[in-house]
Formats: structure tokens, sequence, C-alpha cells
């Protein structure tokens, strides 16, 4: 993952998504990054207030995955994309993926 600096840069230029839940409630979040399986698309997505800011650093400075939320990504008729929900198996290759490239990072800043 990346350091404080880095990621609260990045986060703040990003577009903020917003979701409603199922009580109608908003929610935001930034693409922290897409994973492509075959053809399709996940994003993982991390939370922030509606200024696009995040608050949720470890004293690291980095973002912890069980902040993350992932979604599908649904390419729509209109060139827009929309997400939705990926399906459990989907949803443990992508958090796998994930997972190995955030090892493999660690692995490359601490060599």
């Amino acid at each position: 993952m990346k350091d404080f600096d880095d990621q609260s840069e990045e986060l703040l230029e990003d577009a903020v998504i917003v979701m409603v839940d199922e009580d109608g409630n908003e929610e935001y979040y930034v693409e922290e990054e897409i994973i492509t399986i075959g053809d399709k698309r996940f994003a993982v997505l991390i939370p922030v207030d509606a200024d696009g800011e995040y608050d949720g650093f470890d004293e690291d400075g980095e973002t912890g995955v069980e902040d993350a939320v992932i979604a599908k990504i649904i390419a729509g008729e209109d060139g827009e994309d929309s997400y939705c929900d990926p399906t459990d198996e989907e949803f443990e290759e992508v958090m796998m993926i994930y997972k190995e490239r955030d090892e493999e990072e660690y692995d490359e800043e601490n060599d």
C-alpha cells in the first residue's frame, strides 16, 4: 500500500463515488485500485467523507484492507460505469489478488 502523503493526495484528486445503501443513506468512496479478472473489472473502494477525505489511515499511514469495499464494475450503455456486489467467488478471487499485490509491495519496500 502507499504511504500517507501519496495516498491522501491521490484520494483527494480522485472523483468521489456516491453509493446509496438499502436504508437510503449515502456512502462515499474513491477507487484505490482496479483489478481485472478475465473480462471482468472490480474496484477496490476506500471509504471517504463527502469532501473526498479519508481519515482511516493507520499509524503507518496506510489504509486497512478491512476498510476496503470490493465492487464489480458494470459498463453501462451510456458509457458510465456502475457498481454492484460481486459474487462470493468473485469477491474471494479479488481479495486474494489484492492481498498478494499488497504483500509484494510490502516486500519490495522492505528489501
